[in-house]
Formats: C-alpha cells, structure tokens, sequence
C-alpha cells in the first residue's frame, strides 16, 4: 500500500472514529444523567415520609400528655401517636411533617390516632380545629375524627368543630369527605358548611361570625406557613 493510499484510507476512518466517540459520550452523559437523577429520588424520599408531628407555636396556656402525664406543652417539642393536646386558655398550631398544618382553638383537645405516610387521623374530642394543607407530596389521606363524625381529605383547607354532641364542618378549598357515625356520606364543596348530630348529617348556611372566623384563622395560617419558611 502506498502511502498515498494510507492517507486516503486514514482520512476515511478518522470521521467514523468520531462518529462513535461522539454517540459513546452521548450514551455516557445520558447514563450519568439517569444515575444522578435515581440517586436524588432515593434520597429524597424518605424526607417525605409523615414521620412527625411538631408543636409549632404556642400562646396561653397549652398541655400535652405524654405517658399518661399532663405537662405544659413547649414549642419543639415532638408528638407521637396516642399523644394529646389540650389548649386550655391558649391555642396551638402543630406542624405535620411541613405538610399539613393543624391550628387548635382554645378549649380544644386532641388525640394523634396515626402518623403514617399512607395515613394520618387526627382525633378532636372536643373544641374546633383548623387544617392547612401546604404540601400533599407522600400523604395519602388525612382524618380528623370527632365522636360523631370523620372528615377524610387529601389536599384542602377546612375547619371541623365538637361540642355539645354535634361535630361542624366548614370547607374553603377544595372538597372534604364527610361521614356521619351511620355511614352516611357527603363530598363538601369550597365554602359550604354541614354538620352532624343525632338526626344526621344537615346543610347549613355560613354566618356572618363564621366568614370571621375563617379570615381570622387564615391570617394564622399564613403566619405559621411564613415561619416555618424561615
């Protein structure tokens, strides 16, 4: 072979060379890619498991009960299940895992039935309590038992209240699944407003206090949501 020829030849090879260089460093690329991107999925999920609930702010006089012992509650502090709260004089927010908000009224109780990804059931055994979710991300479902009724949502803002025997629901985003103690079921739109008692579940108008209450509590909400952004 000349060496006319071998140059020839050489100059043929060299762009199939590349050719392959450059596919083998696209497959490359494209591997590291999808390695990197398994590796953040791994990592971050179990940080979006529901694995706690926090106290988050407190005013007046707030109590939890922990081993069967009523102390005084104190910000940071970690609750776990079969934990409860009572709010005496004070009111409470607890933060679930960034995800879910839980503003407790004064004279309001509370018992913590579940804290699991796949589900978290929240008992009030008596008073009024406000939910916020500002992260649905991992959380399947969230209860808010009472002795009468059970508000099953994924994704909302809404209030449930307890006294006298009678549970109350007012919805202000999205829709909650309210149940009575019979069974009976009803889907509660964005600002509707029901209630259960011994006569069953019954649709009510909003009051004037209740249109308050709800601006009252959303500007607690948002505060709470501002600090824990902090």
């Amino acid at each position: 072979m000349t060496k006319k020829e071998k140059s020839t030849k050489d100059k043929e090879n060299k762009p199939v060379k590349k050719s392959i260089l450059k596919y083998f460093l696209y497959g490359f690329a494209i591997l590291i890619l999808i390695l990197i991107f398994l590796g953040y999925l791994f990592l971050r999920t179990p940080s979006e498991k529901i694995e706690f609930v926090i106290i988050d702010k407190i005013n007046g006089n707030v109590e939890i009960n922990q081993d069967n012992t009523w102390i005084l509650a104190k910000e940071g502090v970690i609750l776990e299940k079969t934990d409860k709260i009572r709010t005496n004089s004070g009111n409470i927010t607890l933060n679930i895992n960034n995800g879910i908000f839980l503003y407790l009224e004064p004279n309001s109780e509370v018992e913590i039935q579940e804290i699991l990804k796949e589900n978290i059931n929240i008992k009030l055994n008596k008073g009024s309590s406000w939910t916020k979710f500002v992260n649905v991300l991992g959380i399947e479902t969230y209860e808010v038992e009472t002795p009468n009724a059970v508000a099953i949502v994924r994704g909302t803002e809404f209030k449930v209240t307890f006294k006298n025997n009678s549970t109350e629901l007012i919805t202000t985003e999205g829709k909650v699944n309210f149940t009575d103690e019979n069974n009976n079921s009803i889907l509660v739109g964005k600002y509707v407003k029901y209630s259960v008692d011994s006569k069953g579940l019954k649709k009510e108008e909003l009051t004037i206090e209740d249109k308050k209450e709800i601006l009252k509590n959303k500007k607690i909400i948002l505060e709470n949501l501002k600090k824990a952004r902090l």
